[in-house]
């Protein structure tokens, strides 16, 4: 009788991980919902197209080479200026960085409400110039509609709008279509559960609209998603590009525990300078050359002072230019960042200076302003600490038209020509010959 028991017991519990399940919205993310995930190593070795009922796909090969979080906000979490949709709202980061040069936009979050009948992406933010933009879907993204079953078909359009600026603007549009193609039981390094196998196909095109006509991007994809009771998020997902029924996955992730990894698809920080040394006035070309699709940069000199950026561009552009005002040797240190985590380089003496041109002519010349020739500004060594004046070739006196500003000298209101500046460095006057373009 008892070995009776026991294997009505074991019959019992195997049923229970092969029965099928329905999912429905109390098996949605909620708010404050912080889920861990690895991603895996692609691989040929698992099959998780395989579909029908009562299947068991076996992943436990799978490889992490990197972790990750959901981390499902609330809106005013996310940016106060979100605020407006309200306290039962609350937002994933969909993507790190969209588009290029111009048209970049940045931190994008989808915010979702969790219905008995579905769950649904109602609005969208995103920050553009710096400034967050949000914008309800005119047509919802319906993710899930329940209850979700073996067998279930559906499908829905959605489209969002952004008015970036004056003269850009934003939609977002497109259908889903969600097929509950398989029942059964996934195993994974984290555990094994009952599960449904859901693909989604996304079809997307993202339009910039400006004065001069419209840009099209089409941002399609399909994914395989393994969706259990126990797990407010996929226990298994795959998503990739479909082209001619052939399947390119471009990520693999899984529901997991802590394991201290940082993930793969981070950048590898790095950067080139297109000369090691120079003089004071002289343009310094830096290229990132990181790999991992970066979509942010900060560049860091250290010291911090006597560097400009020039040419349009700032600490935070991918290729900056940059002009040294004093002499001497600076760090250089790029942190590089995308959707999945960041990572950073520090070149020390990447960048030497000394003043003045490459010359043997002694003390002027050491102290001399640059540029020259020069447009409408010169700039002067920091030893210069009295005042300047300024004859033309005729002898005559220029010196009012000068404005100074600091160590910067205007010489915007001099007519173009060849002039002698004159200075006091170090309690001693010197003379240099200056050519204003």
């Amino acid at each position: 009788m008892k070995r009776i028991f026991t294997l009505l017991a074991v019959y019992m519990l195997l049923s229970n991980l092969s029965a099928q399940i329905t999912i429905g919205t109390s098996h949605m993310p909620k708010s404050n919902d912080t889920l861990r995930y690895s991603e895996a190593a692609l691989t040929s070795s698992v099959d998780y197209r395989k579909s029908g009922a009562s299947q068991t796909w076996d992943f436990r090969s799978l490889q992490p080479n990197g972790q990750g979080l959901y981390e499902y906000k609330s809106a005013v979490q996310v940016n106060p200026a979100y605020l407006f949709w309200g306290l039962t709202t609350y937002g994933l980061k969909i993507a790190d960085s969209i588009g290029f040069g111009t048209f970049q936009i940045r931190n994008v979050y989808d915010f979702y409400r969790n219905s008995s009948s579905k769950f649904t992406a109602e609005g969208r933010g995103l920050t553009f110039s710096g400034f967050p933009i949000p914008s309800d879907y005119s047509d919802p993204d319906e993710i899930y509609q329940f209850p979700l079953e073996f067998g279930d078909r559906d499908s829905s359009r959605f489209k969002v709008r952004f008015q970036l600026s004056t003269f850009f603007t934003l939609v977002q549009e497109g259908y889903r279509i969600n097929e509950v193609t398989g029942w059964g039981t996934i195993r994974t390094p984290y555990g094994d559960f009952n599960c449904l196998q859901v693909k989604t196909r996304i079809v997307e095109v993202d339009t910039v609209i400006t004065s001069f006509g419209r840009i099209p991007v089409p941002r399609n994809q399909v994914q395989y998603k393994f969706l259990s009771t126990s797990e407010r998020m996929p226990i298994f997902e795959a998503s990739g590009t479909e082209v001619g029924g052939n399947f390119t996955p471009q990520f693999l992730r899984y529901r997991d525990q802590y394991r201290g990894l940082q993930s793969a698809l981070r950048p590898r920080a790095s950067f080139r300078v297109s000369k090691s040394s120079g003089f004071v006035g002289d343009t310094f070309n830096i290229t990132d050359a990181s790999t991992n699709v970066p979509t942010g940069w900060n560049w860091q000199f250290t010291p911090s002072a006597g560097v400009r950026f020039v040419g349009g561009t700032t600490a935070t552009s991918r290729n900056p230019r940059v002009v040294f005002n004093d002499r001497g040797s600076w760090n250089l240190k790029l942190t590089a960042n995308n959707f999945f985590g960041a990572d950073d380089t520090t070149v020390n003496n990447a960048i030497t200076i000394a003043w003045g041109t490459n010359t043997a002519d002694a003390e002027t010349e050491t102290y001399a302003p640059f540029p020259i020739p020069a447009h409408d500004r010169i700039y002067l060594h920091p030893h210069v600490t009295g005042a300047v004046r300024m004859w033309d070739m005729q002898g005559r006196d220029c010196s009012a038209m000068l404005r100074r500003d600091g160590q910067t000298l205007w010489i915007d209101a001099l007519p173009a020509g060849n002039y002698l500046l004159e200075a006091v460095v170090n309690g001693a006057a010197q003379r240099w010959r200056l050519v204003r373009e």
